[in-house]
């Protein structure tokens, strides 16, 4: 019976557990970035709009990971559903200013791939702009 509840069943039925949270979701709690001096590569990254444009819900980890690289704050290994990334968006209102980037990653099944399904800036003005 323990081992029926760690799998989520009761009474014969089984309830899928989804991971992270789900597209569409409001977040319980305000969002919270990490210590951009633990930024790893410390510099961060530059981000123009192009590269910003294709950073979308939807998007696995392993497509983030080929745009922008692995996460810069040691989000751990296992089971991780926050990225975060420290940029310096190209063509902002504030030009120069360092910005973190937060992507929140859900995935349905156990063998599905995490897919983004949330993206948060740590301010309005780092949203890069259209030139």
């Amino acid at each position: 019976m323990a081992a029926a509840l760690l799998l989520g069943c009761t009474a014969g039925i089984c309830v899928a557990q989804p991971w992270g949270e789900p597209p569409g979701s409001t977040p319980a709690e305000a969002e919270i970035f990490p210590d951009p001096a633990q930024a790893h590569p410390p510099e961060g990254i530059p981000l123009t709009p192009s590269q910003a444009a294709l950073i979308q819900p939807g998007l696995t980890k392993d497509q983030v990971r080929a745009l922008l690289g692995p996460p810069h704050f040691n989000e751990g290994i296992f089971e991780v559903v926050q990225w975060s990334y420290l940029v310096f968006p190209v063509g902002t209102a504030d030009l120069g200013a360092a910005c973190q980037l937060n992507l929140h990653f859900f995935k349905e099944r156990f063998n599905d791939p995490y897919r983004i399904s949330r993206i948060a800036w740590n301010s309005p003005n780092c949203l890069p702009q259209a030139s």
